[in-house]
């Protein structure tokens, strides 16, 4: 049984990599390369650079070139994730990487007139929609589509106190400035493309971003108090779930209090807050976004249903 298991999470991880990988497509194909837009990263570096030869050599189209360049601009990088990372996620990644450039490369021939153009504003949010799911896709299954950010995982193994989250920004907020430079001088746009080009890699990210955290993600709370009790026995009655108390004492004037640590869905957020000010308004409270409980699966889909997670 643990093997049937195995092979279809092993199917399961490796389609929804190959959805990513369409989705990506999609957007280049129908959204950014229509528009002139660059979509950051290694990707906006290939049409960055289709535009250019374009620009000297007529027998060729932008749609044609990109998948060409994407794919060898990224063999380099899915060397250094060989060397370096390994793994689940770089074979994972690889994989993702060859599906985006197929899919790229047939799209043109199997659906020439599946391209929007009549408006860039739209093809800023569709486009940056469709790129920041797929984008989500592959880092939910454990890969990546290749550029940016397996060079800033490698950075990370030689430089672990670095942050990667903004080693990546920075990374793609430099190439997308300079790309969309480019393709303003080479395609003859103003100064405009470069402005619609980081909208549209900043979509990306926060619809990536949005669907991390996803749209009822759990809270937080952290409620020092005097009335640990009374708040402890209302907060169990009310949402059938635990919680973790501790002792700490507040150093102005020396009082024992209590610390208790709940979490709650962002929905519960205000019946807490008012239970809270009901028993002892004078409670320091403080309230953090939580967006995983990684080690405890069923603990996560608990707060979905509103119901208390099951110890198997």
């Amino acid at each position: 049984m643990q093997n049937k298991k195995s092979l279809w999470q092993w199917i399961t991880e490796y389609f929804a990599v190959f959805v990513a990988s369409i989705l990506i497509a999609i957007s280049m194909y129908t959204f950014v390369t229509p528009t002139k837009l660059f979509a950051g990263g290694i990707t906006g570096v290939a049409s960055a650079v289709a535009f250019v030869v374009c620009s000297f050599v007529d027998t060729v189209t932008v749609e044609q070139l990109v998948p060409v360049f994407y794919i060898s601009l990224n063999v380099p990088i899915m060397i250094l994730a060989l060397v370096f990372l390994r793994g689940d996620f770089t074979a994972k990644t690889i994989f993702s990487i060859g599906m985006s450039t197929v899919a790229m490369s047939v799209l043109p021939k199997w659906f020439p007139a599946f391209q929007f153009s009549e408006s860039r504003i739209i093809s800023t949010i569709f486009g940056g929609v469709l790129l920041g799911g797929g984008m989500y896709l592959a880092y939910a299954n454990n890969a990546s589509n290749g550029g940016t950010e397996i060079i800033g995982r490698v950075i990370s193994v030689k430089r672990p106190e670095l942050d990667l989250s903004k080693v990546i920004t920075i990374i793609n907020f430099v190439l997308t400035i300079v790309g969309g430079v480019v393709i303003m001088v080479v395609e003859g746009e103003s100064f405009w493309i470069v402005a619609y080009s980081l909208l549209f890699v900043l979509i990306a990210g926060e619809f990536m971003g949005m669907l991390q955290r996803g749209f009822n993600n759990p809270q937080k709370f952290l409620i020092v108090t005097g009335k640990s009790q009374q708040l402890t026995d209302a907060i169990v009655k009310e949402f059938k779930r635990g919680l973790n108390v501790s002792n700490t004492n507040n150093c102005y004037d020396g009082t024992p209090r209590k610390m208790l640590v709940v979490v709650v869905q962002a929905k519960q957020a205000p019946k807490l807050k008012q239970i809270i000010a009901n028993i002892d308004a004078d409670a320091f409270t403080i309230v953090k976004d939580v967006y995983d409980v990684f080690s405890r699966p069923t603990f996560n889909w608990s707060y979905k249903t509103n119901e208390p997670s099951k110890k198997k």
